[in-house]
């Protein structure tokens, strides 16, 4: 059973025979090009589907089709050369089946209490908010955020140790059901209100915490579910048409780029409203929000389906092996046909590795046999890894016991964030927090200056690092981190913060940062400009900067190689090059902290090597012996070189290369080594037994690069 039923627990009672989804089948789409993506979601839209996920090349789409319009649909697909299957060829058979399973539960439970057997109707949930507000007091109370559409009251629990009147205590607000039709979402919530209240076993969540829980966002869709299974919106009537298509989706309609990327058509699931906050709902939830603004510290919207990481179930880790240029430019230009996630591009004497889709499994392999190509499977399923990476993660987080930057955990976007206040105000003599600017989704760019002159001494250089600017490549924040403690918190050398100022960017692509929380692999910026038809968000930051711009990179929005609409287009590149060009005079060394490869690189990316070559090269080796020295025996030797020349691929558009350009004589991008090469856990996934190891061995490269650079810059060897 899949796919928004819910297989162990009900409304109590049984439901309509739902003969409104008798004969509808569902679709597993698989479009293998951006042309094809946007014909096949416009006519989706023509068509007026029930669109459960969107395809895009390389992540097949699933959508409900009617009976009456399916001959109509797989003609369409045919025609245009559209793969699919059906998955569900009448869904109606898998709601009788939930109904049935739901009864059976039902009449086990024979109890009308709240409890994890069935799935609790709107007026159930209602009268135990009231009941758990009578039996504890001294905790909990029930807040009115106002009336839905059809009139019912929006509630929900308030839960604090001091009514909500400690001011230092951060809030927490959780919602389900703003999908009417993802029951499975209540469960989350009733879970938490119980842990938190009836059987509290950590204390410390109560005692620190104060709790919003909204269990039902969406009063009034969620009880008509009771009638059609599949409503999504609220049931709204302001905006029909002749009585037809009621409703708004209501996780559209907040005031956030509202109307950008949704539907202005009534009849669409995605609908947006008149304008934002058009909907009683929503306006209820904004009201809750900002009444917490200043305390609230986190906020969970539970939605459904999809476990964590099924986006990439079956995916596999393919190692490839080409003999010649021609097998080179083969399998090169057949991975982009696929749309695959090229980790590292394969070149004679250099495998490279590749993600794989379940789906282009077959087809990947069978071409690569009939080319006579050599390949391994490396990796068979790599939601094993990634289920892997949270379990260490988790325990690891649980064991240190602490909300403090370290190095047992890879921290979030916010807790660096704050961090960097923090250092701000205990080394108010050393260290200010820079405000660069904001990036797509409007989160602050911030970084640390490192200066005990306040950046006023013009005789000292600059040394500026980044990190994160690819953000799946999350092992490169320690090595950001690391640099800050070991020039602030734990300094042991002090000529490194006395000779040098430092400029230090950890997170410089938030927001795809913040999104591998929900797509782990995610490379890109969350820029939505470019999209077609809702789809392939994102530009490569690392292809967005103005040397050679657009010359070895993707003008495909959906490539992870999509260079955007010009150099800078995107606000993250625009601070890094700011800050850069502000500090142009005395940069001495910048340093872009990448993975994988265990490689250290310098400009130029089209191959074309700068006048200061042999000196680059001579720093990076000295940076690379530093780090062997210290580094895992596990872990393979740096390489050192120029771009072109260890990758055996151009870019353009890159970070070090604008910053040599017009700034830093010395530029190099780090790519920091994967976990002990280990088999089990490769490529860009972290192991916390690696991350302070990470942060320590690339900090002794690093002191070297920052003092050859300063004594040139000094010597006024800069070029």
């Amino acid at each position: 059973m899949k796919y928004l039923l819910v297989v162990v627990c009900l409304f109590y009672g049984v439901l309509a025979k739902h003969e409104l989804y008798e004969g509808h089948a569902v679709y597993e789409i698989d479009v293998q090009s951006v042309a094809q993506t946007k014909l096949v979601h416009d006519f989706e839209n023509d068509l007026h589907l029930d669109i459960w996920s969107h395809a895009v090349p390389g992540h097949p789409g699933k959508v409900l089709v009617p009976k009456a319009k399916r001959d109509i649909f797989e003609n369409f697909l045919v025609q245009n050369r559209v793969q699919y299957k059906v998955e569900t060829e009448n869904v109606k058979e898998q709601l009788d089946k939930e109904d049935e399973l739901l009864a059976a539960a039902a009449a086990r439970s024979n109890s009308s209490r709240i409890g994890f057997e069935r799935i609790h109707t709107y007026e159930e949930v209602d009268a135990y908010l009231d009941e758990l507000a009578r039996d504890y007091p001294n905790v909990v109370s029930v807040g009115f955020a106002g009336r839905s559409f059809e009139g019912r009251p929006i509630r929900y629990l308030k839960i604090s140790t001091t009514n909500f009147q400690d001011t230092s205590k951060p809030v927490v607000m959780l919602q389900s059901l703003l999908h009417s039709r993802e029951w499975v979402t209540l469960p989350a919530t009733l879970y938490a209100i119980q842990k938190l209240v009836v059987d509290v076993t950590e204390s410390d969540l109560v005692q620190n915490i104060d709790w919003i829980i909204l269990p039902v966002a969406n009063p009034d869709g969620y009880v008509y579910t009771q009638i059609d299974r599949y409503w999504r919106k609220n049931r709204s009537t302001t905006n029909m048409i002749g009585g037809h298509c009621p409703g708004v989706d209501l996780n559209r309609n907040f005031d956030y780029v509202w109307g950008t990327a949704s539907s202005p058509y009534i009849c669409e699931e995605d609908f947006h409203g008149g304008s934002a906050f058009s909907e009683p709902e929503s306006a209820a939830i904004r009201d809750i929000i900002l009444e917490h603004s200043s305390r609230m510290a986190m906020y969970l919207d539970i939605h459904s389906f999809g476990t964590k990481h099924e986006l990439y179930d079956g995916h596999a880790v393919y190692e490839i092996d080409v003999q010649s240029v021609e097998q080179t430019k083969l399998v090169h230009d057949f991975e982009n046909d696929l749309h695959l996630d090229i980790w590292s591009h394969a070149v004679p004497g250099h495998p490279g590795k590749v993600l794989v889709p379940k789906d282009k499994r077959d087809v990947f392999e069978n071409f690569l046999e009939q080319n006579r190509v050599q390949y391994k499977v490396e990796t068979e399923n790599v939601k094993e890894q990634l289920d892997k990476e949270d379990e260490l993660l988790a325990a690891a987080a649980a064991r240190s016991n602490s909300s403090r930057i370290g190095f047992e955990r890879i921290h979030t976007y916010e807790e660096v964030e704050a961090y960097l206040d923090q250092l701000a105000r205990d080394y108010p003599n050393v260290v200010s927090v820079v405000f660069g600017g904001r990036s797509v989704e409007g989160r602050p760019i911030r970084y640390l200056r490192i200066s005990t002159t306040n950046f006023q001494d013009a005789r000292k250089p600059v040394v500026m690092m980044q990190s994160l600017l690819h953000s799946r490549e999350w092992v490169t924040l320690p090595a950001t981190l690391y640099a800050i403690r070991k020039l602030v918190v734990d300094v042991t050398e002090s000529d490194l913060v006395q000779n040098i100022d430092w400029i230090i960017l950890p997170v410089a692509n938030p927001d795809g940062y913040v999104f591998t929380l929900t797509d782990r692999y995610w490379r890109k910026n969350r820029a939505t400009r470019y999209m077609i038809g809702n789809h392939c968000p994102g530009v490569d930051l690392n292809r967005n900067f103005d040397h050679i711009w657009g010359t070895a990179s993707s003008a495909n929005p959906c490539q992870d190689t999509f260079h955007g609409a010009g150099p800078f287009s995107e606000p993250e590149t625009v601070v890094i090059r700011d800050i850069i060009l502000e500090h142009r005079a005395r940069m001495a060394l910048f340093l872009d902290i990448h993975s994988f490869g265990s490689m250290i690189l310098f400009p130029y990316g089209d191959g074309v090597l700068p006048a200061n070559a042999l000196q680059l090269n001579f720093v990076g080796v000295q940076m690379a012996q530093a780090i062997d020295r210290v580094k895992w025996p596990s872990n393979k030797n740096y390489v050192v070189g120029n771009i072109l020349h260890v990758l055996r691929y151009a870019a353009s558009g890159g970070a070090g290369d604008y910053a040599i350009n017009v700034a830093a004589p010395y530029s190099f991008t780090f790519e920091l080594p994967a976990y002990r090469n280990s088999v089990w856990m490769d490529g860009f996934l972290v192991d916390p037994a690696f991350i302070e190891q990470a942060g320590f061995e690339t900090w002794e490269g690093i002191k070297v690069g920052a003092r050859a650079a300063a004594a040139a810059f000094r010597k006024g060897k800069a070029v």
